[in-house]
């Protein structure tokens, strides 16, 4: 089975499951098991053709439940069939973005925040890059 076809297939379970831990105040336990994985294959395929990739970060830990599962309907829409939607901890959602640089991250971001209506005091983000540019 093709590994698009995979992370297609998870993705329309994630909002389901991200809701059911919203109502119950705590994360849904496993769901980001292999984001460590994921991260080092990245970072070995970044290494070896040198092209950049991203993890953006969204902490929606402040947020409502409605507003929750919301912020992961849009996040999962929003994303790109390479991009893997995993938790990371505690309302933590995190994105891989293979092939993208810091500023494709953040336009993400800023289209994600311009798909909710959700104060920017409720939620916060975080983009990380690889290789670090500068």
């Amino acid at each position: 089975m093709p590994h698009s076809s995979i992370a297609i297939a998870e993705k329309p379970r994630l909002p389901r499951l991200a809701f059911r831990a919203a109502q119950k105040k705590q994360p849904a336990a496993g769901i980001g098991d292999d984001l460590q994985f994921l991260l080092r294959r990245e970072r070995a395929r970044a290494d070896r053709t040198g092209q950049h990739f991203s993890q953006v970060l969204f902490n929606c830990a402040r947020i409502n439940a409605q507003t929750f599962y919301d912020a992961v309907q849009t996040i999962c829409r929003r994303v790109r069939c390479t991009d893997e939607v995993r938790w990371f901890e505690d309302f933590k959602i995190a994105i891989v973005l293979p092939d993208t640089p810091s500023e494709g991250a953040w336009k993400l971001c800023e289209d994600i925040l311009n798909l909710l209506d959700v104060p920017s005091d409720q939620l916060s983000i975080s983009a990380y890059s690889y290789p670090i540019e500068g």
